[in-house]
Parts: structure tokens; C-alpha cells; sequence
């Protein structure tokens, strides 16, 4: 018998096995599902599949005046919100009776970030130590100097930061990825003369007012602050690339050692203080060393 034969054979028994069993569960036989009417199911699908499968959520979806969209997923991560602070509420309030270290350390957090008054007495804490050196900075040193050390500090960064990450073109090895400058807003946000998108610029040009006012500034300093720092972003993103080339490979993947990048940015970046920044993922664009 020959290995196509055995398997035929090996077939045929089980389908005789599986009817056996079949019918002494009585099980019956199933008919098949009756087609579906795409033209009734989904008008329109033929001109416009986006516009026939996602009718339903058009017709019956109202996009909340708070947010600027709603979706699946969107829905999604609000409910797993709710289930997370339900978790850390319950945390929280098990503080000193339970023994799990887990829970307490949670519930311990979710306490500390909930006492305003602890938090505004402490002010910046250790932070405004590098707030206080970028307002005494007297070079473009002193100010990236500043910057680094508080991305070291805090996972933060601003004119650049550094990731570790796999290698685009060999997997195998993990390289460091020197990303872009923090621009709050994209490229074409900052230089945009949609008005849609201008107004998107000034309310976010008022929240960053916001928060300088709430950080203790007077109105008018707050002001000042925004025009400097909004003209600096502005300045910065006439170099940076366009949101379609975030997103090539030949644009994105260069590569270059440390004496590279010294030549580079010469004096004005404290190399030695670069490489030693945390690596947090990030993402990757840019320059690559």
C-alpha cells in the first residue's frame, strides 16, 4: 500500500469514526449558511466599502464635545481606565491592612499622587534644580547640558534624546536612536495657513500660558515666555523633516559614530553626558549613532 493510499485510507476511517459518533450524540446535520446579501447588508459596498461597513457606527456614534474622535479602540482604553482606577481606588484604600507588597505600594503612589497640598508645598522638588540651571545658562551649552541631565534624570527630553532599540536593518543587534527636537506641534502645524489648524496652534500656545501662570508666573511674564519659546519651535521645525519622510527608511536610517557626531555638533553638545541618557524607547527619527 502506498503512503498515498494509507492516507486515504486513514481519512475514510475517521470520517467513518466521526459520523458514528455523530449520530449516537444525535447529533444532525448542519445546512449550510445561507448567503448573505451584500447589497442589502452593506448598501453601496461596491462604490464605497469604508463608507458601507462603517454605517452603523455613522448613523448611531456622536463624537463627545470633549473629544476630538471616538472609535473602537478609543472605547476600549476608556474602559480599561475605569477597570485600572478601580484597581488603585481599592489599592489605595487597603493601605495598612493588607500584606500584599504589591497592592501597598500601589495604593501608597495613588495616595501620594492624590495629595495636592504635599505637591504644591514641595513645588518642582529636585526638578527645579535644572529649571534653575537652563535660567542661568549663559551658553547653548549650558542650556543642552541642562536638558540632558534632566532626560538622564527623569526620561524626559527636549532639543534631542537618545533610545535603544533594534537595528532597522539587523535585528540581531540593538543601536542607539538620537531622535528630533521636541517641537510641542509638527512641521506643518507651526507653518500651516489652514485657520482650522492656526486655531489648533493658539489654543496650544494658551494651555503652555496656562501652565507657566500656574507654575507662578505673572500673565504677562507667562506671555513672554510663550512668544520666545513658540518662535524657537518655529525655528527649529524649518529643519525638520515632513511628516511623510518620518516615515522613510533612506531619511531615517543614518548612521554614525560618536566622533561623527562631534564633528557634528562640535562643542555646543557635551557628548560624554549624551551617552550616558537613559534608553527609553522612542520614536525613531533622525540621526542614528
Amino acid at each position: 500500500m502506498t503512503t498515498s493510499t494509507v492516507n486515504k485510507a486513514v481519512a475514510s476511517a475517521l470520517a467513518a469514526v466521526m459520523l458514528v459518533i455523530g449520530a449516537g450524540c444525535g447529533v444532525q446535520q448542519q445546512s449550510a449558511p445561507a448567503a448573505v446579501n451584500w447589497e442589502e447588508r452593506y448598501p453601496g459596498y461596491k462604490t464605497d466599502f469604508y463608507e458601507a461597513v462603517n454605517k452603523a457606527q455613522f448613523d448611531e456614534w456622536e463624537i463627545p464635545d470633549s473629544d476630538p474622535s471616538i472609535g473602537h479602540f478609543i472605547a476600549l482604553d476608556r474602559e480599561n481606565n475605569q477597570r485600572l482606577l478601580k484597581l488603585m481606588e481599592d489599592a489605595a484604600q487597603s493601605v495598612g491592612t493588607t500584606d500584599d507588597s504589591d497592592t501597598a505600594v500601589v495604593g501608597a503612589l495613588w495616595a501620594t499622587g492624590n495629595d495636592i497640598e504635599a505637591r504644591n508645598a514641595g513645588g518642582f522638588g529636585n526638578a527645579q534644580r535644572f529649571i534653575d540651571a537652563v535660567d542661568e545658562a549663559q551658553t547653548t551649552r549650558d542650556v543642552i547640558k541642562a536638558a540632558i541631565d534632566f532626560d538622564r534624570m527623569y526620561g524626559y527630553y527636549s532639543f534631542f534624546g537618545m533610545s535603544l532599540a533594534p537595528d532597522s536593518a539587523d535585528a540581531s543587534r540593538k543601536v542607539h536612536y538620537l531622535g528630533p527636537t521636541d517641537l510641542g506641534l509638527t512641521k506643518e502645524e507651526w507653518h500651516s495657513s489652514i485657520e482650522e489648524t492656526k486655531t489648533r496652534v493658539k489654543l496650544y500656545e494658551e494651555l503652555m500660558a496656562q501652565l507657566w501662570v500656574k507654575s507662578g508666573a505673572s500673565a504677562a511674564d507667562a506671555e513672554s515666555k510663550v512668544s520666545s519659546v513658540t518662535k524657537a519651535m518655529r525655528d527649529l521645525s524649518g529643519s525638520a523633516l515632513d511628516q511623510d519622510d518620518m516615515y522613510n527608511a533612506e531619511k531615517t536610517y543614518n548612521v554614525h559614530t560618536m566622533a561623527d557626531l562631534e564633528a557634528v555638533y562640535g562643542e555646543a553638545v557635551p557628548m560624554p553626558r549624551l551617552q550616558g541618557l537613559r534608553c527609553e524607547p522612542r520614536r525613531q527619527s533622525g540621526r542614528q549613532g
